[in-house]
């Protein structure tokens, strides 16, 4: 049978995987959901652009990776409802996404761990050539390791929005990573049970108006996180805890980076975890704009910067108070001296601290502290 049309409805019958072609009415089948999933991305379907709609129910991904290379939207019936499950037993990413302009849309991806504990890859990535991408109210549910893998979009940005990622019994499970030259976006996205961490950011990485909670065990520092190839990190406007995890697990880490860099963090809620609320990584030299943040019983300070030859720092308009180390600190490891320089602390409110509101270590002379309360 020779596809014609560019839209088809997908469904399930038994042990049966069907592709309806909306117009035409022809009709593809195989027994491998993935299998039916190459055979379209085989057919002018996809060189057109076209869309699949899949209608509720539980679509296994049986090969080790299915990879998708041609610019075909994934629509479903709904968070629940449309279900795409991995039982394939392979190390591999389960769905592939190698192109540009793609929306996934109004649907859950289950890695099904522990069923299938073996795969160390994400459930759902953008390599060689994507971009242009919109995910859409996507729920991704057990996983091993990642969520959603960003590694290469070099075609546009990829925005992820209105979805739910976590939860997972894994220790490695974690929302998000990005590679370099990536721009993605992140916005009103739950992001909660995660005993791997939060995101993991390289690249340009915006991430605004979240939900981060429980996300347990941020082998990356922070429940957000840069990774050495961050150029651009924002966080605005999100809720972080609560969520234990370590005494090094903190609500947003700054760095490391060697590369020219900035990291933007303002309108935070963070709340409860065993370390500090923000945070710069020691090997951290790039600037940091930190205002307007409310951080509080932490297991650290509420801010700490301790960038080695950090410059460029502005704190300003933050609310710390109940965290058990300092309100604001700027200090080396122990309380030591460092050479960070060219930093504003002002109008910040810090009171019940534990260890004191206020901690200034830095050596450098270009300073101004004024305006904050300190009770």
């Amino acid at each position: 049978m020779v596809v014609t049309n560019n839209e088809y409805t997908i469904y399930v019958d038994g042990s049966t995987y069907y592709a309806k072609d909306l117009i035409t009415g022809d009709t593809l089948s195989n027994a491998s959901f993935s299998s039916l999933l190459t055979t379209l991305n085989g057919t002018n379907l996809a060189a057109a652009g076209g869309r699949l709609q899949f209608r509720p129910g539980t679509y296994d991904i049986s090969s080790a990776t299915t990879t998708i290379t041609h610019p075909i939207d994934f629509i479903g019936s709904g968070r629940g409802r449309t279900i795409l499950r991995r039982t394939a037993g392979q190390n591999a990413t389960t769905l592939q996404f190698n192109t540009p302009n793609v929306t996934i849309a109004n649907l859950t991806i289950d890695g099904n761990y522990p069923n299938q504990d073996i795969n160390q890859f994400a459930e759902l990535a953008f390599g060689a050539g994507a971009g242009n991408i919109l995910v859409y109210d996507v729920e991704i549910k057990n996983a091993k390791t990642r969520g959603i893998n960003n590694s290469n979009n070099g075609a546009g940005q990829v925005t992820i929005s209105e979805c739910f990622i976590g939860s997972s019994t894994s220790s490695l499970a974690a929302p998000f990573f990005s590679g370099a030259s990536t721009i993605t976006k992140i916005r009103n996205c739950s992001l909660t049970n995660n005993p791997g961490g939060g995101p993991f950011c390289g690249g340009t990485s915006i991430i605004s108006n979240c939900i981060l909670s429980n996300n347990t065990g941020t082998a990356a520092g922070g429940d957000i996180a840069a990774t050495t190839t961050a150029t651009y990190l924002g966080v605005f406007d999100c809720i972080i805890g609560p969520g234990p995890g370590t005494t090094t697990d903190s609500g947003i880490e700054f760095g490391p980076t060697n590369s020219p860099s900035e990291f933007v963090a303002v309108g935070n809620m963070i709340f409860n975890k065993s370390g500090a609320g923000i945070t710069s990584d020691p090997l951290t030299t790039s600037p940091i704009t930190v205002v307007g943040n409310v951080i509080y019983n932490m297991g650290g300070s509420g801010i700490r910067m301790q960038g080695t030859n950090q410059k460029h720092v502005l704190i300003a308009e933050n609310f710390c108070f109940n965290n058990q180390s300092y309100g604001i600190e700027i200090s080396a490891s122990g309380g030591a001296p460092f050479a960070i320089d060219n930093y504003t602390v002002r109008d910040n409110m810090c009171y019940g601290n534990v260890a004191g509101q206020w901690l200034d270590m830095g050596t450098g002379t270009h300073k101004k502290i004024e305006n904050n309360i300190l009770a």
